[in-house]
């Protein structure tokens, strides 16, 4: 976060609670720091209890995003597909992607039931099918 925590106190009149062991960071290197200690990963679901100004929350959010979530060999490809697989709701990918050249056999090479919806794959499926288009 840009603001030190004091100053989002004061710009909103609130106070530290000492008695209920309130205390905020806002050293970004320190935050850091303890998000790269916690060990969570994608895919797994956190729950911050007192989240307060959420400094610490945008440094688990940015620890989280600088990693790769999946590779994909061409941006602009892998729009289209994730686009096409949406642009219809309950549209089987096998419908949903017919007028994409190839993206059909690519779901079978990336091991992709054709019958399932766009919904319902996750970002590395997806990375995997347009990695496997011609």
């Amino acid at each position: 976060m840009s603001q030190r925590p004091s100053e989002l106190l004061r710009r909103h009149g609130l106070r530290p609670k000492k008695e209920w062991g309130q205390n905020f960071l806002g050293d970004a290197r320190i935050l850091g720091a303890l998000a790269d200690l916690t060990g969570v990963r994608s895919a797994e679901t956190v729950v911050e209890l007192g989240a307060g100004l959420g400094h610490f929350t945008s440094a688990l959010v940015l620890d989280f995003l600088s990693e790769p979530r999946a590779e994909v060999r061409d941006e602009q490809r892998f729009r289209a597909l994730v686009k096409a697989a949406f642009m219809h709701r309950r549209k089987t990918l096998w419908n949903a992607v017919k007028a994409m050249p190839g993206a059909r056999e690519a779901l079978e090479r990336a091991g992709i039931d054709p019958q399932r919806r766009g919904e319902t794959l996750s970002v590395a499926e997806f990375a995997a099918v347009e990695r496997a288009l011609p």
